[in-house]
């Protein structure tokens, strides 16, 4: 588990970066394609950071409270723990780049349809 504790974050980080490095791109160029596509990719990932948190949640409760049934060492526990607050910190992170993905998005959709019906003709 140290080692998934430790390698994750190395792993992890640049992915993030590459996120917000694509969605930096995505607005300069205005593909709004991309962005709904990459929005769905972060949630995606929000959603395995928090399910890994709860799963080393999960275990940590299994490790304190049940220790007859695995015998392990109390490193492991905390450990374990380390592991799922990195985990909901990168949700953190990532469900921030959503929110301004979601949020730019949304307001270009508004604007268009605002122009949109400023534009068309009123039928009587």
């Amino acid at each position: 588990m140290l080692t998934v504790t430790l390698i994750a974050p190395l792993i992890i980080a640049p992915k993030i970066d590459a996120h917000w490095m694509d969605f930096e791109i995505f607005v300069q160029e205005g593909n709004r394609e991309n962005l709904h596509l990459l929005l769905k990719q972060i949630n995606s990932w929000v959603m395995r950071h928090l399910a890994c948190a709860l799963i080393a949640v999960l275990l940590v409760a299994v490790l304190k409270y049940a220790p007859t049934l695995l015998e392990q060492p109390e490193q492991l526990a905390t450990i374990t723990g380390i592991y799922a607050i990195i985990s909901i910190i990168f949700a953190f992170i990532e469900s921030l780049l959503a929110q301004e993905i979601y949020n730019l998005t949304a307001n270009r959709t508004e604007t268009e349809k605002s122009k949109i019906t400023a534009h068309t003709p009123r039928m009587f």
